[in-house]
Order: C-alpha cells, then structure tokens, then sequence
C-alpha cells in the first residue's frame, strides 16, 4: 500500500550525498528538535548543490513532469496521498538519484570549471546551456525551515498572542518584539510568522525577500501587505 511505497522511498534515497529530504532517506526525526513528522509530506532541500529553485523546478517539470505543491528558496514540498501510484514514487525516486549523482561531476576544490551543451547533467537536463559554476561561490541561503533557518523562539502561546491587545510596528521597530498575528505566504499558503513568535532579525530580513521574489504576504491583523507586523504591546 501508500505506507509501504513510502517506506520503499526512504530506503533507496539513503544514496543522496547533496540533495536531503527531511526525515526521509539518512534524515531522521531525531536530528532536528521538533517531535513528530508527517511523513506523506516530502520536503526536498537542495542547499547542498549548485542549483538555483527556479532551475530546479524547471528541470523537473520539463524533464520528469513533477509540478511541486511549494518552491521556496532551496526547498521543494511534493504532498503524497494513498491514490498516489506506485510508479509516480518511483520515477521522483530515479530523478533525485540522477541529479544526485549529477551534482558530484562538480569539483570539490573550489575551481571554476566550464562545461558545454548539457554534458554536465546526464541526458541533458540543462540543454544547450554553459555552466560556470564554483563551488565556493554556491548560494546557500534557503528560506524555508527546517535547512538554512534558526527556529524562532515562541514566547507565548498563540491563543494568548492573538488575543492580545498590539498595534502595528515597521518591520525595524518590530525586531526581537512578539508578534500578534499570522504572515501567510502565497504560495503555497502556509504561515510563516506565527502569533507568540519573537521576531527576529532574520525572520523580518526573510519577509522583505519573499516580498521581493514576488511572494504575496497576507497578515491577519495588519492587513496590508506592508513592512509593517501587528506586534503585542508592551506592558
């Protein structure tokens, strides 16, 4: 059944060097710090390669025919189900252990290297391109928990904080301040900020570049998608 191709999934994955899926694969629950993990939600992070998200999502909508449920900095979410198919698993499988494989053609000892026409990748998966890529100059910056991200520190609980008077902050002012209400990112549509959550430098810096790729914030209490957070008022 769906639990068993699942569990077929995280057995064969157990080859991926630059490419990790959370608790799937040599990733498991108790190397990160949170209790339980839905294991039907696929979470691919790719930080550990030279690939850009849009590449990313390109070459696996065109060359595998994958459209992922969220892209976002250098993770990917694919969301399986029980009508799933035994071989729509399977193909995902082969298509991470090829671009797996595909990322150790890059030299590990920083040295710019330039290669023609798709013969980096096998079967041409970037066609017609030419790649300069080093590997000291790879982009580590991922937006999305749990790879390149603190987790942020949770004050209050959310029933408490949403129910708390506040007013409205600029995102400088609002630093290391408790938020009162929910940040949405569209897409997917999956809370970013959280009531009762301290902001932290970082989580305001990952708000402004969300905004920038075009990313629509939606925030519960402020309303507008401003630099500006609905923040529990100090007493």
């Amino acid at each position: 059944g769906w639990s068993r191709m699942l569990d077929d999934f995280d057995k064969k994955i157990k080859d991926l060097k630059y490419f990790k899926v959370l608790c799937h694969g040599n990733d498991e629950l108790k190397d990160h710090d949170f209790f339980c993990h839905d294991k039907s939600k696929i979470l691919i992070n790719f930080e550990g390669t030279h690939f850009e998200g849009s590449d990313l999502t390109e070459i696996l909508r065109e060359k595998y025919r994958f459209e992922f449920e969220m892209q976002e900095g250098k993770n990917l979410l694919a969301m399986t189900g029980p009508g799933d198919r035994r071989e729509a698993l399977k193909k995902l499988t082969e298509a991470l252990l090829e671009l797996d494989r595909s990322e150790g053609y890059i030299p590990e000892n920083g040295v710019k290297l330039q290669l023609d026409g798709g013969s980096y990748l096998k079967n041409n998966l970037i066609q017609d391109a030419v790649l300069q890529e080093s590997v000291t100059e790879r982009k580590t910056i991922g937006y999305c928990f749990p790879y390149g991200i603190t987790p942020s520190e949770q004050v209050t609980t959310l029933q408490k904080a949403a129910e708390s008077e506040g007013k409205v902050l600029g995102f400088t002012e609002a630093k290391d301040r408790i938020s009162a209400e929910y940040v949405y990112c569209y897409p997917p549509g999956i809370p970013i900020i959280v009531p009762g959550e301290r902001l932290s430098g970082e989580s305001l810096r990952r708000l402004k570049a969300l905004r920038q790729k075009g990313c629509e914030l939606h925030f519960t209490r402020s309303g507008e998608d401003k630099d500006n957070i609905y923040c529990i008022t100090l007493k």
